[in-house]
């Protein structure tokens, strides 16, 4: 017969019998198996719990996003966490019965070892092979580098410093929108200033180092590529490529970007030419597009140069005001990502 070291009730089997001390053996023997199954089912309790946790996490969030890339690997993690409730379930079903039929066995070893010669000899159980020990050590260190793997690919975070930038608010919400905001000062020659926020949520699978847009011309003004700075006015390195009819403008990241968080970072540039010449007017153009983003916040000021008025302006601003001697046009616009957002400013320099 096999038994199994340090057990009380082998200790009971190989004893005599008739010794006094055979109850309390046996009530210890016996509340060690309670004990175990009790363990069991602290376990996997506390596991069902991280489960059904993790299950209305993912859920929450895969209905606030609007990314449908995050919407498949959120529903993924839900799916793998409902699983998980399975196999726990089936694990302590598993240890119950061979804690029960433990139990049992040995209330019947113990009863037939009573029938037998007080000379019988017990064989121990086959000791742990070295290669199930080693296994063992291998399958729990996998386990615990994929859980830290998982964890610090989804928990990786290092846009916190941005946490308050306006499109971060309720117009513009850290799921799949694209958020832009641009201003533009204009000056009586055409010339001026255009300075650009830009915000991206990172709606890919994987972490991301840099990001590419495309401009539609090939002669961008000097200092163009310079201008570009992240929100502590670190300089970014820019690299531009040409492509077609235009530019394909690189921005690295001073840092790695994970999904469903935001790369962001300013561009500023002058131009002589911000506006161009018809006839006696100015006219000052500009459209974007959605980047390929879901939705799109665009927040748009216009700066006319000093002591100018807009002779026509389309689309129709959503406010203006007036800042010492110079009227500001604004727009303010949530739209669709397919949506392009343009505008066209006319104005006469010198008119009072």
């Amino acid at each position: 017969m096999t038994r199994q070291n340090n057990d009380p009730l082998e200790k009971m089997i190989k004893d005599d019998m008739t010794n006094g001390d055979s109850k309390v053996l046996r009530d210890k023997a016996l509340d060690s198996l309670r004990q175990k199954q009790r363990s069991a089912v602290f376990i996997a309790g506390i596991y069902l719990l991280i489960c059904i946790l993790g299950m209305l996490f993912f859920a929450n969030i895969a209905m606030e996003t609007s990314s449908t890339r995050l919407v498949i690997i959120y529903g993924i993690l839900f799916l793998v966490f409902f699983e998980s409730t399975i196999l726990i379930k089936l694990w302590y079903w598993v240890v119950h019965t061979r804690l029960s039929l433990s139990r049992e066995m040995k209330i019947l070893q113990l009863n037939f070892a009573r029938t037998l010669p007080e000379e019988t000899q017990w064989l121990d159980a086959p000791p742990e092979s070295a290669l199930q020990k080693r296994g063992k050590k291998i399958y729990a260190w996998f386990y615990l580098v994929v859980c830290l793997a998982v964890g610090g690919y989804f928990g990786f975070s290092n846009n916190d410093n941005f946490s308050n930038v306006w499109w971060e608010t309720p117009h513009a919400p850290n799921t799949d929108t694209m958020g832009l905001s641009r201003e533009v000062e204009l000056e009586a020659d055409g010339s001026g200033r255009l300075k650009t926020e830009y915000s991206f949520p990172n709606n890919s699978l994987f972490p991301q180092k840099e990001f590419s847009m495309y401009m539609g011309k090939k002669d961008l003004p000097p200092g163009y590529a310079e201008g570009y700075r992240d929100f502590d006015g670190n300089k970014l390195s820019v690299e531009l490529h040409p492509q077609g009819q235009g530019t394909r403008t690189v921005v690295h990241l001073p840092k790695v970007v994970p999904p469903g968080k935001r790369m962001m970072f300013i561009s500023e540039w002058t131009s002589k030419d911000q506006a161009s010449r018809e006839g006696d007017d100015w006219v000052f153009t500009d459209g974007m597009g959605g980047f390929g983003y879901r939705r799109v916040h665009y927040q748009y000021r216009i700066k006319l140069p000093p002591n100018v008025k807009a002779s026509d302006i389309s689309p129709s601003p959503d406010n203006q005001w007036k800042e010492g001697d110079r009227i500001v046009v604004a727009w303010d616009r949530n739209m669709g990502g397919r949506e392009n957002f343009t505008l066209k400013l006319r104005y006469l320099p010198g008119e009072k």
